[in-house]
């Protein structure tokens, strides 16, 4: 059975297929080992081993449909509803990859570049910076560069895409000064195990926002940012943006 991937009315061609090639192969097996009975008139002879052999490929075919068997595919309204708001970008649909993880369906996703390949399997399974297990094909290395929680979307980009030099920080929390009284040279870290960076720290209304001399990698909404003066904790907070 001809089906295209990434096309409306991917997966319910795939299941019918699955379904059709475990049919082929136990049918083929049912009737190789009763051809091998009638000629020998014994159930052990070679071939009940080919019959056998053919439950391989069969099991593999079965194994693929109960992973995609509780998926249902994009509805034709749902898909022209989503191809009207993706405009111009390239929209590819009932997306179905495998990792070393986890086998994965796809509603739409969309990507840096405004292409919308699928549905993520929910934001808490990815984490900024995330290579492996994406199952994206792009040509080039994929990282996850954002997660939209207002919009519940994946943004994917290159690794050049992960790089920033600006944080917006909530919640701080002062240690060796009282406030910030303009804009105050310090170093900061995004990350636990990362080195301190120069940068430029101000309050900006309730939040604080951290300008950094070079771009930092993978700034991920929710950490902590810490920044110091010397030996000295000025503070921190939670990443913002």
């Amino acid at each position: 059975m001809m089906y295209e991937k990434c096309t409306l009315g991917y997966l319910t061609k795939r299941k019918k297929a699955e379904i059709l090639w475990i049919v082929f192969f136990v049918v083929l097996g049912v009737a190789i080992f009763l051809t091998g009975y009638l000629w020998s008139g014994v159930r052990a002879n070679i071939f009940t081993v080919m019959a056998v052999l053919l439950v391989l490929p069969a099991a593999k075919h079965l194994v693929a449909l109960i992973a995609m068997f509780r998926k249902k595919g994009v509805t034709k309204e749902r898909y022209d509803k989503v191809k009207e708001a993706a405009g111009q970008a390239v929209l590819y649909t009932d997306y179905v990859f495998t990792s070393t993880e986890k086998i994965m369906h796809l509603d739409f996703l969309l990507v840096k570049n405004g292409n919308v390949l699928g549905q993520h399997l929910g934001i808490s399974h990815y984490t900024i910076g995330q290579r492996k297990g994406l199952g994206l094909a792009l040509g080039i290395p994929a990282y996850v560069c954002e997660i939209r929680k207002d919009t519940n979307e994946v943004v994917i980009g290159s690794n050049t895409d992960l790089f920033k030099k600006t944080v917006l920080v909530r919640n701080f929390n002062y240690m060796a000064y009282e406030d910030i009284v303009g804009e105050m040279r310090v170093e900061g870290k995004v990350r636990y195990s990362q080195k301190k960076s120069p940068c430029i720290i101000r309050k900006k209304g309730e939040f604080v926002e951290c300008i950094f001399d070079e771009p930092q990698r993978a700034i991920t909404p929710g950490q902590a940012a810490v920044f110091y003066d010397g030996e000295y904790v000025v503070g921190g907070g939670v990443i913002v943006e």
